[in-house]
């Protein structure tokens, strides 16, 4: 085989090994008693503290299971960690920039002040962890699960976060600035104070999500519902959307409106699917052909509201006032009505 051959085709084969995620380099097997960066320590079985506060720069962990380790403090920059199950961990002030966590499980790690900037976390869990004060800013959180997770005041700027499940996670005052949140799911999800100045949004999940306080201003592809609750400096408020209703925006589908002033208002064919109107009042306003099919009405007052052909169908009506409205089934009367 010619020798320019050869060079070519070592070339090739390095390109695309980087170019995968592959690791170009096979690191030297490391000692377990006493790890240093840049090396294997797959190999290794670790106590619970035996990590805590080294440098461990550089070094692979791909695929271990560490839950419950403490890797407290740990510098663990550019580290493999692919795959790697660190539930119930305890990370706090660990420093993971550039490292590579993709398909990393830390389910109910506590990862507090930890170091996470342009860390790769493709399709990683963080089930109820605790992110508080995280630095994530330029990380690549597609597809992550951050299902009921505590980002309170993280740092996320410029972060990935597309078709990232942010389900029933708090995110209060957090940052993230220009942030692409493409089909990224907010169910019950906590945003109140958050900055998202600059993100991009697409075909997101919005349901039941707490807005209050959160800044929008240069953000790109928000529903309408979100666009009618802003103020003119981008900020979000029930204040502000409660006059848009009132002003005739009906869309409501999936919002938050707990407790809101609606009283003696004209919702006629309104979209209130599977929104929260818990304890909202409501009293005589007309919501003829409203579908308020899955929507909340727990403890709300629709004490003579005008209710013909509402869709009310799997909506929540205990401890809904209901007296003297109109268009109210004998079935309902009799269940809901004392």
């Amino acid at each position: 085989m010619p020798l320019v051959f050869v060079l070519l085709l070592s070339l090739v084969l390095l390109w695309g090994s980087s170019f995968l995620g592959i690791e170009a380099r096979t690191l030297p097997k490391g000692e377990c008693e006493n790890p240093k960066p840049n090396t294997d320590l797959t190999h290794c079985r670790f106590s619970r503290t035996k990590l805590r506060g080294k440098n461990l720069t550089g070094v692979s962990l791909k695929g271990m299971k560490l839950s419950r380790i403490s890797l407290r403090q740990t510098n663990l920059q550019k580290a493999n960690l692919e795959g790697v199950k660190l539930k119930r961990a305890d990370l706090r002030g660990a420093v993971l920039t550039s490292a590579n966590l993709n398909d990393a499980i830390l389910d109910g790690a506590n990862l507090e002040g930890a170091q996470l900037q342009k860390a790769r976390l493709q399709r990683s869990s963080f089930l109820a962890s605790n992110l508080k004060k995280a630095n994530l800013s330029e990380s690549h959180l597609y597809q992550a699960y951050l299902y009921g997770a505590n980002l309170r005041y993280a740092e996320m700027s410029k972060s990935d976060l597309r078709e990232a499940n942010l389900s029933e996670a708090s995110l209060q005052e957090a940052r993230l600035l220009s942030a692409n949140l493409s089909k990224t799911i907010f169910n019950r999800t906590d945003l109140e104070q958050a900055n998202l100045e600059g993100a991009h949004f697409e075909n997101n999940l919005f349901k039941l999500v707490d807005l209050e306080g959160a800044k929008f201003r240069h953000a790109k592809g928000l529903p309408e519902w979100i666009l009618q609750g802003l103020d003119q400096k981008g900020i979000h408020s029930t204040l502000q959307l409660e006059r848009a209703i009132r002003q005739g925006f009906r869309k409501l589908d999936g919002v938050d409106l707990s407790g809101a002033d609606l009283n003696n208002l004209d919702l006629n064919q309104g979209s209130f699917v599977d929104a929260n109107l818990e304890y909202a009042d409501l009293e005589g306003s007309n919501l003829k052909g409203a579908n308020l099919k899955g929507a909340n009405l727990k403890g709300a007052n629709l004490k003579g509201a005008n209710l013909e052909n509402a869709n009310l169908e799997g909506a929540n009506l205990y401890y809904t006032n209901l007296h003297d409205a109109q268009g109210i089934s004998e079935a309902l009367k009799e269940e809901f009505i004392q």
